[in-house]
């Protein structure tokens, strides 16, 4: 690198793949070199088994003991084989594959039969990851994301991929935080979505301005909506502080709350953060760092 060139920081997410391979159309130096990935998931019964005929009638034993049916949350397993990038510079973070991505499909595949009839809306789908676990229990998946580096050629091919896991449709749009233009195919899709779902988008606070932003559009317009908002709250120690602090994070949680408790005439706002113990179907180290905030948004 010449010292008049500007250094380029780079970024690499912690999810670690069990298995990866180089994606055919990557070159062995490029730093951002996409590889191919292995997500393993166990498929919840709820999701392969919503027509099972399964007979739930009580038991007893020889002795005349009632047999105890204990219930198992998941099935068979499966694998998504997902192309993403594993170093990128910070502006093409999404081309990675991140924790608060997996955590989040993880919740999507629990609701399940709770969210089966929902059109959902991704906010940065990144890769797609999310977008393809919500299509497994969804009837129609909007992935959006800008369009900068490979990320939309990233998402149609995953889902390509990946379609024999997919129940629903999905369908890959631009949708760029930064401009109030939007293509006339995104207009049109807008008032049919009931779900907003996002994940891992705090790196810095312009972009939590411009998603805040974005969201307060979408979640007062058209029909009544729920979001769904994955994070993984990022700890630094800082000597200002003297201790150990989740300043992006503390950021983008004050501009939501300021969100909801703001007036916006002719709709009603909340957020709670998601307590449920909910169980882990992707194989991924599930941190206590990670949450998730729903937001709802109702006409009054």
């Amino acid at each position: 690198m010449g010292e008049s060139e500007e250094h380029v920081h780079m970024v690499s997410s912690e999810v670690n793949a069990f298995t990866f391979f180089p994606a055919p159309d990557s070159e062995e130096d490029d730093r951002e070199k996409s590889v191919v990935s292995r997500f393993s998931y166990k498929v919840p019964r709820s999701t392969h088994q919503k027509n099972s005929t399964a007979d739930l009638t009580p038991k007893v034993d020889e002795d005349g003991d009632l047999e105890v049916v204990r219930p198992n949350n998941t099935g068979e397993e499966k694998n998504l084989y997902i192309t993403h990038s594993t170093l990128t510079s910070l502006e093409l973070v999404g081309q990675q594959v991140w924790r608060g991505a997996l955590f989040l499909a993880d919740y999507l595949l629990y609701l399940g039969q709770q969210i089966k009839d929902e059109i959902v809306l991704e906010l940065g789908a990144g890769v797609g990851l999310t977008s393809i676990a919500a299509a497994m229990v969804t009837k129609k998946v909007y992935a959006t994301d800008v369009d900068r580096g490979e990320i939309l050629k990233m998402i149609k091919s995953n889902v390509e991929e990946n379609k024999e896991h997919i129940n629903g449709e999905v369908i890959v749009n631009e949708l760029d935080f930064f401009t109030k233009e939007w293509k006339e195919s995104l207009k049109q899709i807008l008032p049919e979505v009931t779900t907003i779902i996002a994940a891992d988008l705090v790196y810095h606070n312009t972009l939590t301005d411009a998603f805040v932003d974005t969201l307060k559009d979408l979640m007062t317009s058209g029909k009544d909506k729920q979001a769904f908002i994955a994070l993984e709250r990022r700890c630094v120690f800082t000597l200002e502080d003297m201790e150990t602090v989740a300043p992006c994070y503390d950021y983008f949680r004050k501009s939501l709350d300021a969100l909801v408790d703001s007036t916006i005439e002719g709709w009603n706002m909340e957020l709670i953060e998601i307590k449920e113990n909910f169980p882990q179907y992707f194989c991924y180290e599930k941190v206590r760092e990670l949450v998730i905030l729903k937001i709802t948004s109702r006409k009054c």
